[in-house]
């Protein structure tokens, strides 16, 4: 059975009547029936002047009229269904393919959503696996960096005593202290030992030198004085210095650490703070 469905309109019922009549005035008349709403208001027959008797059964709150046109003396039939009113869909209403793809869309719409939501949940947890293993790395090295620095004063401190005994011994030929009783504290040459260690660096004045060291630059009998500049002799003489204290690989960094404070005074006060706090620990 084929269906039409339309508004009701003047034109499009006596388009359906002129029909009939054009299939009677051929000889080959069509059998058809006529319902109001759900009430068959022309029974079957097969004259077209019986078309308009269903107006009769109109009303206010009629919704439909129904045509069906036969084809010859079989039940199939083409159905011309004319809205009096616009329908309203429901979704009890739907037919059953209608109803059942609208349920299909919903079900993928979900499934689209769900695999959106897995994925986006897929990668904040990477994300947040990531943030965890950079934390981890950043305790790890604040840990290092907490250990070093509890380890570095007293490397320090042990370090500078050494070079500055020497390097004091060396450029005046006499016992100088000043310096190293600035930056320790009493209880320092008392519990650790570092006043000896000083004392093995100091050149005593009665102890004689030879003609080599009379002749050579690095021990001049004149007294030397702080001018603010330090020449190349001064500097290979610190070197020649380090050569009874360090192997060849620490000389070089420890006289680097000598040009350093050389060069940037302010460092000074630094490294007396920090061996002033090594010493009190």
């Amino acid at each position: 059975m084929a269906f039409m469905k339309e508004m009701y309109s003047v034109s499009g019922i006596n388009r359906i009547y002129q029909l009939l009549k054009n299939e009677a005035a051929s000889g080959c008349p069509k059998d058809y029936d006529i319902k109001v709403d759900a009430m068959k208001v022309v029974s079957r027959n097969n004259d077209p002047e019986r078309f308009f008797e269903h107006e009769q059964f109109l009303v206010a709150s009629s919704k439909s009229i129904v045509v069906n046109i036969y084809d010859g003396a079989s039940p199939r039939c083409m159905k011309y269904t004319l809205l009096l009113e616009p329908e309203r869909s429901t979704e009890h209403e739907l037919s059953g393919i209608e109803k059942s793809f609208n349920t299909r869309m919903q079900q993928e719409k979900k499934s689209w959503e769900y695999d959106r939501l897995k994925s986006e949940n897929n990668e904040l947890r990477q994300e947040l696996d990531e943030k965890a293993k950079y934390v981890s790395q950043l305790e790890a090295l604040i840990n290092t960096m907490r250990a070093e620095k509890e380890q570095m004063p007293g490397k320090v401190t042990n370090a500078l005593i050494s070079l500055a005994g020497l390097f004091l011994s060396n450029k005046n030929g006499q016992e100088d202290t000043s310096l190293l009783a600035g930056l320790l504290s009493p209880s320092a040459t008392e519990d650790d030992g570092t006043e000896n260690m000083v004392a093995t660096f100091r050149r005593s004045d009665n102890v004689e030198r030879t003609s080599e060291e009379k002749e050579s630059p690095d021990f001049r009998n004149e007294d030397l004085q702080y001018t603010g500049t330090a020449t190349e002799e001064d500097f290979t003489r610190l070197e020649r210095s380090l050569i009874p204290l360090f192997a060849q690989e620490h000389r070089e960094t420890v006289s680097t650490v000598v040009s350093v404070m050389y060069h940037n005074n302010n460092l000074i006060s630094e490294i007396a703070e920090l061996l002033s706090s090594d010493d009190s620990v």
